[in-house]
């Protein structure tokens, strides 16, 4: 047996996540990654008007400006490692 540590499936669990929010009575979620693919459903999210905290895990790391396009009112990136941005 080929064992791996390395995790499958994470992001599309928590894409999943931050959906099932959105479409739910939930006003507030916490995303904790710096994984970029988290990204369209973070805006999901914003459209359906949920206030969305970002942490950053990794030191130095922001949200690119370009998946910022239109205003993204209620969102709130945070660099666990710097402070709030």
């Amino acid at each position: 047996m080929i064992s791996r540590r390395e995790q499958k499936l994470v992001d599309t669990m928590m894409a999943a996540d931050v959906f099932f929010n959105a479409y739910s009575n939930e006003r507030r979620i916490a995303v904790v990654s710096s994984d970029d693919d988290l990204w369209p459903a973070i805006r999901t999210a914003l459209q359906f008007g949920l206030d969305v905290i970002h942490l950053h895990t990794l030191r130095g790391h922001v949200t690119p400006p370009d998946y910022m396009r239109e205003p993204s009112f209620g969102y709130l990136q945070i660099n666990l490692s710097e402070g709030t941005r």
